[in-house]
């Protein structure tokens, strides 16, 4: 108990993991696959984040006047 409430453990850690069967990929692999997916999502939000801040700064200084 934490705070005096029931910590919830998510399934894989309190039981272990089953075997992979043959056509299963190993964490290795799987990362090296995601890695290049998760540098394009992290740009994109890069960019996302960049056209909201300047947006957010042209409306503060056109209204906080």
């Amino acid at each position: 108990m934490v705070f005096g409430c029931e910590v919830i453990i998510p399934m894989q850690a309190v039981t272990r993991r089953p075997k992979c069967s043959e056509g299963d990929i190993e964490y290795e692999e799987h990362v090296t696959t995601l890695q290049p997916k998760f540098h394009q999502i992290l740009e994109v939000a890069r960019q996302n984040l960049k056209v909201v801040v300047s947006y957010q700064k042209k409306h503060y200084d056109t209204t906080s006047k």
